[in-house]
């Protein structure tokens, strides 16, 4: 499939590298956020089948990732991350026209958006293993040095990303460690410095979401909580909402071997409700 390539200027020092595959006849419009330390093209084998279901998809990589400007992996400011989502919408001239989709991190930004934007911006959430909740393994001295960290070496190299439960699919995993654009260094202080901040300042807000929601995680998913999106889920004030934990998958639902059926359901729901 032929994808389009464009870059999204976000302010005088950043543009952002977005991906897109248009529908024929579309029936939907989708604008999915990619997770930490990775990038849109990841998605391709989604983009295509949410094409030929009817679905327009439109995928951007996040600031230090992929194509896009800025140092690699550094979040300075998560705000500015989530600026960015009115930035791309705005550009594309999709507001009150597409779903948002967020995948582990991209979900906690995704849903930060939601919670702190108009939420009749878009229409409907979808989150997928998305960073909703603190690991209960992280030290409570961690999280407290983290914003100190962060504020005096912001780009220090941390500890690395454990992709031990990224998924179960060989090839994918294979696939993953041979890309050039996939970071698999020490997550930066800063960086997660403002993740962590930004996890503990949404949850409080999660009863405040009202438009349609999708919340989806593996149940042996290790690198981010599914109690975080059951909780968003059972806070939600939205009146359609579901919430499905697929049994025994692992971090990257859209990458497992079962991901034909993962990518159905999302489908499937954005469609019912197109």
């Amino acid at each position: 499939m032929d994808f389009n390539h464009q870059k999204i200027r976000v302010n005088q020092n950043h543009e952002l590298h977005l991906i897109s595959a248009q529908a024929e006849k579309p029936r939907a419009k989708l604008l999915l956020i990619h997770g930490y330390a990775e990038h849109a093209g990841r998605y391709a084998y989604f983009m295509e089948a949410a094409v030929n279901r009817g679905v327009s998809v439109y995928a951007f990589d996040l600031r230090g990732h992929g194509r896009s400007d800025g140092l690699t992996a550094y979040l300075p400011s998560f705000n500015a991350i989530v600026e960015d989502i009115d930035k791309v919408i705005d550009t594309l001239n999709i507001k009150g026209e597409t779903f948002l989709m967020g995948h582990s991190l991209g979900g906690l930004i995704a849903t930060r958006y939601c919670l702190t934007r108009n939420q009749n911006d878009v229409k409907g959430l979808i989150t997928s293993g998305a960073a909703l909740e603190i690991d209960k393994n992280l030290s409570p001295l961690l999280q407290r040095l983290a914003p100190i960290l962060g504020w005096l070496l912001p780009k220090l190299k941390t500890e690395k990303l454990d992709t031990t439960y990224l998924t179960r699919s060989p090839e994918v995993k294979e696939a993953y460690f041979n890309d050039p654009l996939v970071y698999t260094q020490g997550t930066r202080a800063k960086t997660g410095a403002e993740i962590l901040h930004a996890i503990k300042a949404t949850a409080p807000l999660f009863h405040k979401l009202t438009i349609p929601l999708l919340a989806l995680h593996g149940s042996a998913d290790q690198l981010t909580m599914p109690d975080g999106t059951i909780t968003l889920h059972k806070q939600a004030s939205s009146k359609d909402k579901k919430l499905v934990i697929y049994d025994g998958l692992y971090h990257e639902l859209v990458n497992e071997p079962e991901r034909d059926l993962v990518i159905n359901d999302i489908l499937t729901w954005i469609l019912d409700r197109a």
